[in-house]
């Protein structure tokens, strides 16, 4: 099966029958791709197969299908800058918002889910404006969470376990508890 880039839907379904898209990449598409999205072929395969890796390691409950397409599709479109990965049943996140794809993300949210840390690289994603992990069973946040200068508002809400907070929090911005 060949993946066409223009057509996100066609990832899906790859990650639905266990297989990263990037497999099925030829060279010709790999430099089409590079091209239309700046970044290197090769970095991108890394993430889509760090993203694949972490979609396998699913426990019982969790949708990590489904949370991996939506990481696949925010990827893929370069005109959107929000991630919603709410209520799949998430125990933990990937760790790849250190990736150059994510500079572009200024909304996440997480909310509804069971994650009790957030990975280390989320406090790499030095455009994200507003962030919403309400609803989860977080124990602490980032120690250098004042890292995300652009951060605006933090909806930490309904965390009931969340009791260590950083020492600095990012300048400017609103917690909602």
């Amino acid at each position: 099966m060949e993946v066409s880039f223009n057509l996100p839907r066609e990832s899906q379904k790859m990650y639905n029958q266990g297989r990263p898209p990037i497999r099925s990449i030829q060279s010709s598409q790999c430099s089409s791709l590079e091209a239309r999205v700046g970044v290197p072929s090769q970095s991108l395969a890394t993430l889509i197969e760090k993203i694949h890796q972490w979609k396998l390691e699913a426990e019982e409950g969790e949708n990590r299908i489904a949370a991996a397409s939506s990481i696949i599709t925010f990827l893929h479109d370069e005109k959107k800058s929000t991630l919603l990965l709410k209520d799949y049943g998430l125990k933990s996140l990937p760790d790849i918002f250190d990736a150059q794809e994510f500079d572009r993300l200024k909304g996440l949210s997480v909310s509804g889910n069971l994650i009790r840390f957030l990975p280390s690289t989320f406090v790499r994603l030095k455009h994200l404006e507003a962030a919403s992990v309400a609803d989860n069973l977080l124990f602490e946040l980032p120690e250098d969470i004042s890292n995300l200068t652009a951060l605006k508002i933090l909806d930490v809400s309904c965390n009931c376990f969340l009791t260590n907070f950083p020492a600095t929090l990012p300048k400017g911005c609103a917690i909602k508890m």
